[in-house]
């Protein structure tokens, strides 16, 4: 499993680490869980791998990138799958 601390500037520098995306990559093939806090939920979207997913974050983060496919949710905490 891997957990994405929220909090900014840290979310953004997940979001554009290549070792984390290809991390989250390899885990969503697998898979295997991922879970994102706070703003967190961007590296996520930034991996692709929440086409077809609900999901949620900090307002004005997720939502505003328009993630092809993805089902946003404003509830405080979504999961999708098992």
């Amino acid at each position: 499993m891997v957990v994405l601390p929220g909090g900014m500037p840290g979310a953004s520098h997940l979001k554009d680490d290549a070792r984390i995306i290809t991390l989250l990559r390899k885990m969503a093939d697998a898979g295997k869980y991922t879970a994102a806090i706070c703003a967190a939920p961007m590296a996520l979207a930034e991996a692709g791998v929440l086409a077809g997913k609900q999901a949620t974050s900090y307002p004005g983060f997720l939502d505003a990138m328009n993630v092809a496919g993805m089902h946003f949710r404003a509830d405080a905490v979504v999961q999708d799958g098992a």
